[in-house]
Parts: C-alpha cells; sequence; structure tokens
C-alpha cells in the first residue's frame, strides 16, 4: 500500500507519466482493486496510445474479471501495437484456452515460445493442450522441453507421465511418475 502512495503521489506530481500509471495499475491489480487497476491502464492508454502496455495489462485484468471477449479485444489492441508482446500472446492463449478455441490458443502460446523460448509455463500449458487434443507426440515434446529448463522441478515429468497414460504406455508413465515424486517438495507431516 506504501507503494501505492507513492506512484499516486508521482502520477499527480507528473499526470503524463505513464510509467506511473502502469506502476499503480500493476499494484492495484496485486491488491485485488482491479477495477481501479481497470483505470490505471486505460489512462496508459489514453497517454501512450502507440504502447502495448496499457492494452495488455487490461486485458489481464479483464480475464482474471472472466471477461474473455473484452480481454480478447483487449489483447489484440496490444499486438497491433506490438507484435512481439510474449505477454499479449500468453493473455490471450489463455483468454482462448477458457472459451475452448484450443487452435487459436495454441497458435499464441507457439507464439509466445518463439519469442520466449524459456518461458516454460507456455510449454506446460501447450503440452497441456496438445494432450487434451490426442496430440502426444506433441505434448511428450513440449514436456520434454519443460524437463530441459528445469530439470529439478516435477511438472516436466508430470506431464510426461500423463502423456504416456494416455498412450497406454504404463511403464514409461510409472518411471516418469516416479521421476516426479523424486523432485516433489517435500511436506512435513
Amino acid at each position: 500500500k506504501e507503494a501505492l502512495k507513492h506512484y499516486r503521489r508521482v502520477t499527480v506530481l507528473d499526470a503524463g507519466n505513464a510509467a506511473g500509471y502502469l506502476k499503480c495499475g500493476e499494484i492495484c491489480v496485486r491488491l485485488g482493486a482491479l477495477l481501479r487497476a481497470l483505470r490505471q491502464f486505460r489512462k496508459v492508454q489514453r497517454l501512450v496510445p502507440e504502447s502495448s502496455a496499457g492494452y495488455r495489462s487490461a486485458g489481464d485484468v479483464l480475464r482474471f474479471q472472466r471477461k474473455f471477449a473484452e480481454a480478447q479485444k483487449m489483447y489484440l489492441l496490444a499486438l497491433k501495437r506490438d507484435a512481439r508482446d510474449a505477454e499479449a500472446h500468453f493473455g490471450i492463449a489463455q483468454a482462448y484456452e477458457v472459451q475452448n478455441d484450443h487452435p487459436r490458443a495454441l497458435d499464441h502460446y507457439s507464439r509466445v515460445i518463439e519469442l520466449a523460448p524459456d518461458r516454460t509455463t507456455a510449454y506446460l500449458v501447450r503440452g497441456d493442450l496438445h494432450l487434451a487434443r490426442g496430440h502426444y507426440k506433441r505434448s511428450v515434446a513440449d514436456f520434454d522441453e519443460v524437463v530441459r529448463l528445469t530439470p529439478d522441478s516435477p511438472d516436466g515429468y508430470l506431464g510426461r507421465g500423463r502423456a504416456y497414460e494416455a498412450q497406454g504406455e504404463y511403464p514409461k508413465a510409472l518411471a516418469e511418475f516416479a521421476e516426479a515424486e523424486k523432485r516433489a517438495p517435500r511436506r512435513e507431516p
């Protein structure tokens, strides 16, 4: 809340400070004040209409509010301004995924991976989508990348295990689940 007060002061002193409004909006999101965040992001859009940041951030808020069609519009406006905005691609992919538009979601997750090849989450969700669609080899390839990028995390192993299980390759699935268990955080009883 102190950070929010600071950035509010910054924007009062300089009403044209788009970065200040963007930061205020981000803090509002963390505090759960989504309507206030949306107002801040709309100010960013008015101040720097050529920037994707205000549109992408507004899309995130609308997605959190489960207003997926509106979120998609904001993400598309962000991508119109910057086609290389990996976060906007990720956001619109999530919005499409929730609405079961898997082909479009896959396209945007693939674009995220092109733009940010170390983004593990994009491989995870794309792998899950491939798995849900019965594209097992593609799913395993994505989970292989997760394991390569984060070998100490159980996530890639679990994904591969589910993909092998779906294919009926039970020994491979069990081996992957065992690897995931070795990497899972230990919980105290």
